[in-house]
């Protein structure tokens, strides 16, 4: 995931970043993907809007959103696309991996269809029909169109005369388009890279030979009020048809859109999102830039109801609102909590500067993570295309090294003034772009990059080494494949041990600087390596973070073992107390305090379902904490009143009544006496054993999942999560109120994988979705009556748990 400066592979910077107290709490950078938007017919204030796996709705036009959920833990299953009904605007649906619907304008929603692929596949695109809206219209990746008559409850594979099969490595989204004058006249737009027209609702098709689809992204738009003008694009620019996609014509503009919009009143004017958008006012014959921002922006999109409003969704930053016919735009991204921070980095003596990537922009905040800029490398009017990495040199913090990816620069950039100016170096002769840089800790004057290059005959990963800031650079890669190296580790008690993780999972080893290299012992396997660190007291101890789960070396590579299921972030060591090890994943961050043998889930309060990439540690105060999440930044500092108990892990951190659990932390005095272990209000029996730093103790009779607190005299621990696990079976406890409410602990068969993650209890979803471990998952249960399966979605697959009874 990232290479790593600092001690023991995490940066740790002195100062109070701007926290909440015994809570994740985030002020942004807000933004993210966006290409979707959907407008309510009769509330013009409401809107919709898509990215990713997210789906989030305004009810001011636009000028602040609030996420929805559909139980999912990444807050929607899939790339979702939302139609809202014409004629019962009341009525929302949206289509992913399965089709949901909602009557109270998508605060909860109810899963009404899920369809049986033949191969893993999701509804990319859905239309209503605007004649007889209980007819839909829908397209997929793999199998093709389908079309609904009972508003979206039931739908047929509509594909006769369609050609499905995807082209190999043409990834586009297909696309669906039915006149708005004649729902019987459809376009659909496939991943076969072919166009193709139906005049009977879909129950036959003929193939469009004039629309070429090279292979590049490609958007549909008809005309509203001449349907038989139509407007095609792609990576070779926009066609125009006026015969109802009989026959094209090029219109010259220079563009490669990925979505175009037609004016609805003025239908000469058209937008279009791409990497420069542009605005044309007589039907594409010429065009314009609007300005909206240098960036690549994705999406477009006309009010209907007020088509001077215009909005654009942005690749990273988010979305842009124009009331004047994008004559000028203004970001609109509160609560647009989308953007996929990978890296975070900070100034040891400017306490509160810290820099936060996402891999496309590089973001600044200056008082701690309060408020958010875009850095000067993201910043118009001659952004670089992407930040790939960033690290701040600690015995010079306003010298900054950022990896980026730019046609027009050089791929390391290198700042003396703590990021306001930037100069572009290249380490190689043809650079192509440089994913990874990493800093010796006790020289940071020694740079190692890992970039690729045109030799001349073939494009070629080298791995490269400066010892003078990069001023002049040296090879330093023998013995090292022709791989992107996605990991880079110096050792923070000897610069000349490196260790690299190549993107085929190998784990490599240098001991003299780079010079040589020799493959570590048989650790993690495949792709998906995303961090090593070093513990810097034992050095031969060695960490690293793989998608498959949290692995160990006690011999400097020489041997691993898998000391956790979960994984895929960050792994460090806190070099102030190394028998204490932190990890990221999906679901927060991990803690484990005896090397790494044990682990449980750190505090989750107030942090959303999301993946945790990063971390920064404010050496001044160890509990304070800065987390790089899919979510955005977030920042913790944990405090407790003086004297009183602290717990820091609870291990293991599920398990059923009976179980013996350790509690570890500090304050709990070297007898029980009078001193108490809560489970919730339950209290535990008499503890195996009490000392001042660890209890062990059996979790009572008759608890649910909440919070242990440890209670000392007349003061209180923090609370820590707890889950309590079924005593039989899958689900725990296994029946709750009609009312809904109740929190359920699921047991999975084995891990869940995919995104979207979602659980059904019936048809209705489930809220506030959590994970413990990779098959543990707790949630709250919707309303419903009777016994009832549940079960957990993802967008790879639908897993059966068991039954629910409402009481």
């Amino acid at each position: 995931m990232k290479s790593r400066i600092g001690i023991a592979g995490i940066l740790f910077v002195t100062g109070a970043l701007h926290a909440g107290v015994n809570r994740w709490t985030s002020n942004g950078p807000y933004g993210g993907l966006f290409g979707g938007f959907a407008f309510h017919p009769t509330d013009s204030n409401l809107i919709f809007a898509t990215g990713g796996n997210s789906l989030y709705r305004s009810t001011n036009g636009g000028s602040d959103w609030e996420r929805l959920s559909i139980g999912g833990a990444a807050g929607f299953p899939g790339n979702a696309v939302v139609r809202i009904h014409p004629r019962n605007p009341g009525l929302i649906l949206a289509a992913s991996s399965s089709v949901f619907a909602s009557t109270d304008y998508g605060v909860t929603w109810r899963e009404i269809f899920r369809p049986e692929f033949d191969d893993w596949d999701a509804f990319y695109d859905m239309e209503f029909d605007p004649s007889d809206p209980k007819t839909l219209f829908a397209v997929s990746y793999r199998n093709g169109v389908f079309k609904s008559t009972d508003t979206g409850q039931s739908w047929l594979k509509k594909n006769k005369g369609l050609t499905i099969e995807p082209v190999p490595g043409f990834i586009e989204i297909p696309q669906i388009e039915v006149s708005p004058t004649d729902g019987k006249t459809i376009y659909a737009l496939l991943a076969s890279r072919k166009a193709y027209k139906s005049v009977d609702g879909g129950e036959t098709w003929q193939y469009l030979p004039g629309l070429i689809l090279d292979e590049e992204e490609h958007v549909l738009a008809i005309d509203p009020s001449t349907p038989l003008v139509m407007y095609a694009g792609g990576g070779d620019g926009i066609l125009r048809s006026e015969d109802g996609g009989q026959n094209w014509t090029d219109l010259v503009c220079g563009c490669r859109p990925f979505s175009l919009a037609i004016d609805p009143r003025e239908t000469q004017t058209l937008y279009i999102a791409q990497s420069t958008s542009m605005k044309s006012t007589d039907g594409g014959r010429t065009w314009q830039d609007m300005n909206v921002d240098p960036n690549t922006t994705v999406g477009v999109a006309v009010h209907p109801r007020k088509p001077n409003v215009v909005f654009i969704g942005g690749f990273g930053q988010g979305v842009f609102r124009s009331v004047n016919r994008g004559k000028t735009w203004t970001q609109v991204n509160d609560g647009l909590d989308n953007q996929i921070v990978e890296r975070l980095a900070a100034s040891p003596p400017d306490l509160r500067h810290v820099y936060a990537s996402t891999g496309k922009l590089l973001y600044e905040s200056s008082n701690g993570g309060t408020t958010w800029t875009l850095g000067a490398l993201s910043q118009a009017p001659d952004p670089v295309q992407s930040v790939h990495d960033i690290q701040v040199h600690p015995e010079n913090p306003r010298r900054v090294t950022a990896a980026v990816s730019d046609p027009d620069r050089a791929p390391v950039a290198i700042s003396t003034d703590a990021g306001e100016s930037w100069k572009f170096i290249s380490p190689a002769p043809n650079p192509g772009w440089v994913p990874r840089i990493a800093l010796d800790p006790s020289d940071d004057m020694i740079i190692y990059v890992d970039g690729q290059y045109d030799n001349g005959s073939e494009l070629r990963w080298r791995f490269m080494k400066s010892v003078d800031g990069g001023d002049t650079w040296q090879y330093a890669d023998r013995g090292l494949p022709n791989r992107r190296v996605d990991v880079v580790t110096v050792d923070p008690s000897d610069g000349d041990v490196v260790y690299i993780g190549a993107e085929d999972g190998r784990i490599l080893k240098s001991t003299d600087g780079g010079s040589k290299w020799k493959r570590t012992g048989k650790g993690p396997q495949g792709a998906g390596l995303t961090d090593i660190a070093v513990d810097p007291a034992e050095p031969d101890t060695v960490y690293a973070s793989h998608f498959s789960g949290i692995f160990q070396s006690a011999d400097g590579g020489k041997s691993w073992k898998q000391r956790a299921p979960f994984g895929g972030g960050f792994v460090t060591p806190d070099p102030g107390n190394p028998q204490t090890v932190l990890a990221g994943g999906w679901g927060g961050v991990y803690l484990s305090t005896d090397r790494g043998l044990n682990w449980s889930l750190f505090d989750p309060t107030g942090l959303p379902p999301c993946f945790v990439n990063d971390l920064l540690v404010d050496q001044a105060n160890r509990d304070r904490f800065t987390i790089a999440t899919s979510r955005g930044v977030f920042s913790y500092t944990r405090k407790t009143s003086s004297g009183s108990p602290v717990i820091e892990q609870v291990i293991p951190a599920a398990g059923k009544a009976g179980d013996t659990v350790t509690i570890n932390g500090s304050g709990y005095g070297q007898l029980q006496s009078t001193s108490k272990v809560l489970f919730g209000s339950s209290e535990a029996g008499t503890a195996q054993s009490w000392t001042d730093t660890s209890i062990r103790i059996a979790v009572p009779v008759g608890v649910r999942s909440g919070s242990v607190t440890v209670a000392v005299g007349s003061k209180s621990s923090n609370p820590f999560e707890f889950i309590v696990l079924p005593a039989a079976g899958n689900i725990e406890p296994t029946s709750g109120p009609a009312a809904g409410g109740t929190r359920v602990t699921l047991i999975a068969p084995s891990s869940v994988t995919g995104s979207g993650f979602s659980v059904f209890f019936g048809s209705a979803v489930a809220t506030d979705v959590r994970f413990v471990e990779p098959n543990i998952i707790t949630c709250t249960s919707p309303a419903g009556s009777g016994t009832i399966e549940v079960r957990i979605t993802t967008t790879l697959a639908s897993t059966d748990v068991g039954s629910f009874t409402y009481q």
